[in-house]
């Protein structure tokens, strides 16, 4: 089960086979990626930044985005996951900064890591550094058939000592002649952002992703909102938009935000009134670290309008 780098794959997914789909809204980098199931690019994020209430950063933030078969029908001996892996304005002040990723399966008792991959030394200074990592998971590696959830971490350790952590937690549906066990606990999309001595911060889609262009008023259910457990924080800010960049300066439309928690309600977006093509849209929300910081966890998702 060895990972590899992205490289050797470009070549062989630049135009769709008989019988594969492009990746919805896949980055401009890698336009074509090819699979056999629908996929959309989804990116989770973690920001951490010492102005609260505003998307901006001190030690930047981290991105893990995958073209991800959200509660798709696995058929074939592996899944292929091509992964996004971005830093951005993290300075290079920490001689021994470890950024790395982990894809772990999580049961109904317990964590299992499939595979972690090191990149030692590996900092911006200034500006967005990317890397692709490649992997084909086993359907045999999880426990059970079923509707089961993957998680990926990609983690950065901050020139203050602590660690940031980007965590994306989906889920997909399992055939490899196992018993059945579907995952029920937060059966859904949830982007984490992670920062020592805060814990996380969530932002989640409580529906489906559309395989299809939305309806012309798409109210999907969204929710970012405190568990109620030690593990995560309570919500203080929450900000919805469509077709906003955070870091770079891109507002978008806003949509619905405010103090405190959302939901999980239903968000309306007024997809009648956008172009055809491919959007995007961006959930972010805040928590108040011990620190008087502000860490942050944002969801960013594709919907295509009309028939774009």
């Amino acid at each position: 089960m060895a990972a590899t780098l992205l490289a050797a794959v470009v070549s062989a997914t630049a135009t769709a086979s008989s019988g594969q789909q492009v990746c919805i809204g896949a980055p401009i980098d890698q336009p074509a990626l090819a699979y056999g199931e629908t996929r959309q690019f989804v990116d989770f994020q973690s920001w951490w930044k010492t102005t609260p209430g505003k998307a901006g950063t001190d030690f930047g933030h981290a991105h893990v985005g995958a073209c991800i078969p959200e509660r798709e029908q696995m058929q074939g001996a592996t899944i292929p996951l091509d992964i996004r892996l971005v830093l951005h304005d993290n300075p290079a002040k920490k001689t021994n900064q470890y950024p790395g990723l982990s894809i772990v399966l999580k049961g109904k008792s317990q964590e299992t890591t499939i595979t972690k991959q090191n990149y030692p030394g590996w900092t911006c200074p200034v500006g967005t550094c990317t890397k692709w990592f490649h992997y084909d998971l086993p359907q045999s590696a999880f426990d059970n058939s079923g509707l089961q959830e993957i998680r990926f971490r990609f983690f950065v350790d901050e020139p203050d000592g602590n660690r940031m952590i980007a965590s994306a937690n989906w889920q997909t549906y399992i055939n490899n002649g196992k018993r059945k066990d579907d995952i029920t606990r937060q059966p859904y999309l949830r982007a984490k952002g992670w920062y020592s001595g805060a814990e996380y911060c969530e932002a989640s889609l409580r529906s489906a992703l559309p395989d299809e262009p939305v309806p012309a008023n798409w109210s999907p259910a969204v929710a970012q909102v405190w568990h109620g457990t030690a593990a995560d924080m309570p919500v203080s800010g929450y900000d919805n938009r469509f077709d906003a960049d955070n870091h770079k300066g891109i507002a978008g439309t806003m949509l619905k935000a405010g103090s405190g928690p959302f939901g999980p309600a239903a968000l309306n977006v007024p997809a009648g009134s956008l172009p055809a093509g491919t959007h995007k849209l961006n959930m972010r929300a805040d928590c108040e670290d011990p620190r008087g910081s502000t860490n942050s966890g944002i969801l960013v998702l594709p919907f295509r309008v009309g028939a774009g």
